[in-house]
Formats: C-alpha cells, sequence, structure tokens
C-alpha cells in the first residue's frame, strides 16, 4: 500500500475501491468469470470445502513437490516424528503440571514435498488396500492350490444295535430294543480326493487371482494421485487465503485509522467532509471485516483437509507462507507429449487392459467347464459293535435261482433233522474296508455351458470396445486440461502486466499528491485498479497451480517439473 503526508485519505480511498469492485462484480453478466476474484475465490473454495492445504516454496510449483515425493516417501515420516520429538525436547522438564485439557499447540513449516509424501504415506489409506490386497493373495493360494491338494472328509457314526441282529427277523430286533438288549455300535468312513487334472480350470482361477493382485496396487495409486491432487489444491487455496488475508487486513486497518479521525473531528465539530462519505466508509468496514471471516473460514477449512490427508496431528499447526509473485512461471510441454504419457502410464487404462484379460480368463473357464475333472480318491471304513450278528438261516433249492425263493422255515436246510445256521458273509457290525481309485467328475449342462461360454466372449468385446473408446476418451481429456492450464499460464501473463500498470498508477498517484496534492476522487480510480488487479493475479496464481495438478493426475503422474516435463517415479 502506498503511504503518503496525507495518510488518512487511503483509508476511504480503499473503502471506494471495494465498493466499485463489488458492484461490477454484481453486474457482471452470466457465464463471465466475476470482476471481484475474491468473490470467485471464495465461491471456489466453498465448493471444495472437503479438500486439504500444503505448504512449499512460494513460487516452487507442485514440479519439484512431485519429483520428491517418492523419495521423501519413507523420510516423511521420520522428519513428522523429529521435529515433534525435538519440540518436546525443547519442552522444560519441570512442568509435569500441565493440564490435559489444555493442548499446546506446536508451530510446524512444513514444504509441499514433505506434504504431498506425508499424504502419500497416508496409513488409513494404505491400509485399505494391503487389505484388499491380502484378500486377493488368498484367492490366488486357493487357486494354486487346487490340483494335487487332498480334500478330506470324515464321517463317525455312534448308535446302538440289538444283540443277535438278524435283517431277517425284524420283529424279533424290535423286541430286543424294547427290552434294552443292545450294545454300542460305531461305523468311521474317510474319503480322500485328490484333484489330478481340471482341463484349464485352475489355470484360469490363478490368473484371474493375479489380475485381482494387480488392480488393488492399481487402485492404490488412483487413491494417492486423487490424495496428491486434493493436498496441492488444499495447499494452494490455504496460501492464497493468506494473501487476501494481508490485503484485506491493510484495508481494514487503514479504514479504521480514517473512521477514528473523521470520529473525532466530528465530535470536535470540526466536520470538513460528507457525511455520506463517513456512512459508506463505515458500511464498507463491515463488509471487510464479514470478507475476513469468510476468508478465515476457507483458511481453516484448507488447513483441516491437511490435517486429515497427511495425518498431521491437529495440535500441530502447519506453518505456510502467503501466495507470493511467480517471477518464473512453470512451464508446459505441447498437449501430444501429454497424450503419449497418459495413455502408457495412466492407471485406469492398464486396469482396463487387465479388465480385457480377465474377461479371457473368464471365457477360457467356461470352454474348460464342457471338460470332466479327473481325480484320485481314497476311502477307509469300519464298524465295531460288542453284540454279534445273528448266525442265518440255510435253504435248500434245486438251483441258485430256485434259492431266490426260498421260504423258512419250510426250505430251511436240515441235517438228521436239524436245521443248518451259517456265519453271515459280511458282518455289518464289524467290518474293514479300503477302496482307491480313479474317476471323473462330469457336470454336464450342454445348453447352460454352450449360452455361458458366448456369454464370456461376448463380454470379451465389450471390455475390448470400452478400452478403446476410454483411450479416445483419456486424450480428449489431456486435451481439455491442457487447454485449461495453458490458458491459465495466459492469464498470468496478462494480469501480471496489469498488475505492473496498475501498481505504476497508483504509485504516480502517491508522488502527485505528496507534490501537488491530489483530490480524493483522483485517488479512487487507481486504488480500484491496483487491488483488483492484485487479487486476480493471485488467484490466477492458484487457478494454474490447480490446473497443473489437475493435468499431472490425468497423465497418472504425482506432479509435474518447472520445465513441464511429468515426473519419473
Amino acid at each position: 500500500m502506498l503511504k503518503t503526508s496525507r495518510r488518512s485519505l487511503f483509508p476511504l480511498l480503499f473503502l471506494l475501491v471495494c465498493t466499485t469492485s463489488t458492484a461490477a462484480a454484481q453486474d457482471a453478466p452470466a457465464g463471465d468469470d466475476p470482476i471481484n476474484p475474491m468473490e470467485k475465490a471464495l465461491s471456489d473454495k466453498e465448493a471444495q470445502k472437503d479438500e486439504p492445504v500444503s505448504d512449499d516454496a512460494a513460487d516452487e510449483g507442485e514440479d519439484a513437490s512431485a519429483k520428491e515425493a517418492d523419495s521423501a516417501e519413507e523420510a516423511a515420516e521420520d522428519d513428522a516424528s523429529a521435529d515433534s520429538d525435538e519440540e518436546e525436547d525443547a519442552a522444560p522438564a519441570d512442568t509435569p503440571e500441565k493440564s490435559d485439557k489444555s493442548e499446546t499447540t506446536e508451530k510446524t513449516a512444513y514444504s509441499l514435498e514433505k506434504l504431498v509424501a506425508l499424504a502419500l504415506q497416508n496409513k488409513a489409506l494404505i491400509n485399505e488396500f494391503h487389505a484388499k490386497k491380502a484378500a486377493a493373495k488368498w484367492d490366488l493360494y486357493r487357486a494354486e492350490h487346487i490340483t494335487w491338494m487332498p480334500s478330506i472328509q470324515a464321517t463317525t457314526l455312534l448308535s446302538v444295535t440289538p444283540d443277535n441282529a438278524s435283517p431277517d427277523a425284524f420283529d424279533r430286533n424290535i423286541d430286543q430294543y424294547l427290552d434294552l438288549d443292545v450294545g454300542p455300535f460305531v461305523r468311521q468312513d474317510l474319503s480322500i480326493t485328490v484333484p489330478v487334472y481340471t482341463f484349464g480350470k485352475t489355470k484360469a482361477a490363478a490368473a484371474l487371482a493375479k489380475l485381482q493382485i494387480a488392480n488393488t496396487d492399481l487402485e492404490l495409486e488412483n487413491a494417492r494421485l486423487e490424495s496428491v491432487v486434493q493436498t496441492q489444491r488444499a495447499y494452494w487455496g490455504a496460501r492464497l487465503s493468506l494473501a487476501y488475508q494481508e490485503m484485506l487486513e491493510e484495508g481494514a486497518e487503514l479504514i479504521g485509522e480514517q473512521l477514528d479521525i473523521m470520529q473525532e473531528k466530528r465530535d470536535f465539530g470540526e466536520v470538513d467532509f460528507d457525511i455520506k462519505d463517513l456512512r459508506k466508509l463505515q458500511i464498507f468496514n463491515a463488509e471487510i471485516k464479514s470478507r475476513l471471516v469468510d476468508n478465515n473460514k476457507l483458511g481453516v477449512l484448507a488447513r483441516a483437509g491437511l490435517h486429515f490427508l497427511t495425518d498431521i496431528p491437529q495440535p500441530t499447526e502447519i506453518q505456510l507462507e502467503p501466495l507470493r509473485d511467480l517471477n518464473s512461471p512453470p512451464k508446459l510441454q505441447p498437449s501430444e507429449y501429454y497424450i503419449e504419457r497418459a495413455l502408457g502410464h495412466r492407471p485406469q487404462l492398464t486396469q482396463l487392459d487387465a479388465a480385457a484379460e480377465a474377461r479371457r480368463q473368464q471365457a477360457e473357464l467356461a470352454t474348460s467347464e464342457w471338460y470332466p475333472d479327473i481325480f484320485a480318491a481314497l476311502r477307509f471304513g469300519f464298524s465295531w459293535s460288542t453284540a454279534d450278528t445273528a448266525f442265518q438261516e440255510i435253504c435248500t433249492a434245486p438251483s441258485l435261482d430256485a434259492a431266490s425263493g426260498c421260504e423258512f422255515p419250510r426250505d430251511q436246510a436240515r441235517i438228521d433233522g436239524q436245521p443248518l445256521f451259517a456265519r453271515p458273509y459280511g458282518d455289518p457290525l464289524n467290518s474293514l474296508s479300503l477302496q482307491v481309485g480313479v474317476g471323473l467328475r462330469w457336470k454336464i449342462e450342454p445348453f447352460q455351458l454352450y449360452a455361458k461360454s458366448k456369454k464370456a466372449q461376448a463380454q470379451v468385446q465389450v471390455v475390448e470396445a470400452q478400452r478403446e473408446r476410454a483411450r479416445k476418451a483419456v486424450a480428449f481429456e489431456i486435451r481439455t486440461l491442457y487447454q485449461k492450464a495453458a490458458d491459465e499460464l495466459e492469464k498470468l501473463g496478462i494480469n501480471e502486466g496489469r498488475l505492473k500498470a496498475a501498481e505504476r498508477w497508483r504509485n504516480q498517484f502517491g508522488i502527485s499528491n505528496q507534490t501537488a496534492g491530489a483530490d480524493l476522487k483522483d485517488a479512487v480510480d487507481p486504488l480500484k485498479a491496483y487491488f483488483e488487479a492484485r487479487a486476480q493475479y493471485l488467484q490466477t496464481i492458484y487457478d494454474y497451480q490447480i490446473a497443473r495438478a489437475e493435468l499431472a493426475r490425468a497423465v497418472g503422474a504425482r506432479g509435474l517439473t518447472d520445465d513441464g516435463e511429468v515426473v519419473d517415479e
């Protein structure tokens, strides 16, 4: 702010500037950028409440931050803990009476690189995708352990059986149950099945599990890229808020001084000003205070977002510098450079490639279901009981076929008038068995399998078509974001020239005011032009930095260098 011997005039001039700027912004046609950049900034940030902030050097873009993000990832947490340890060591050792209710606020300066590294190492974000990856790894483990891995099934039966039980004398068995003439009966069966060959089913299942593991890594990278953009948006937003705060506080101070002078003159009856000017000054003094409240809200939300994204504890105050002029704005490469990089590095495109491969594996799996599963099996069983199986009656018949019609006691065999009995051929109460073999398990549903196979093949074609469209959509998105960033870079030069011109006009008025004295109305236009140009220039710096961050995310990178090249990770 220009300071002259007639300093009391400047608060009023600043007030008139704010008045004119606000009115011009309200009259701006729909669809055009607001004339008052503060209105635009506050409205934009209101829609970005959840986006966080970070601090770095004022004139360094996210270029250097992305370039050092990977190398700083592991050191970030150590730096943060080291900072807190240093502050704890600096605290007096003889102050244990410090109340738990009162939290000491630690002030720590963070660079943009450090904040981005902390955001990339956010534990909650990483743990979520590590858990997903672990689940996918266990799916792979299951797929790899299908063939030649035994499946064991055991059945144990405990019951009671009548003594001397006979399959041909059911009524007698019932009587024995009623008389409790029974004994224990135990039967144990064990079957082991070992898949030998599945005709491609196991291979397809393992391939799908591996693709899922790779997909979780891509999902994590997508989430990290989004986190980097949010961190940078909040970082530059917080610094923009600090720069606006400086302007508003300067204006509030000058207006307050002028109001005090005017009120003092009015109290002593030495009024040499129009009372209308006093009322305007009072009204816009309240307007500036209101703007300060809104701007403070922007800064608070941005810092809260930084705490959320970076896991920096709330008692630690993140110190940032106000947004400063860019002496040498970061550059951009041609749009084709970013398109080529995006087509080879963007995680979403890699995911679509993996999705196409997954569909092909599913088609192979559907085809393999036409074939059986070859398996080897072993079955072991035994039974035991203290009860005995009843002896079996023997019949006499002229032939084996006629023996099937034997009736007892009519056809019972006898020797010397005595009936003949024999032990049962297979004693069901006391047995031991062992079976080994190779078999085929085949589930044949011709119409269902045919439809399933054709559907899988159609889904492959769907994903391949989506992948081709996505590549074209990415190229269009890159061109759109590139044009946005290029426009902001061009506006940056235009607004820088506008600011310098307004600054010279303001300084010219200050010189004339010091030498010959200037009328109050002559100061309104130069000061109005200066404050509008300053606010618009700061807003353009913010917009350009965010446009670069969004362009980097669309490419699939965490940032751009000062020359506009993609940071190699």
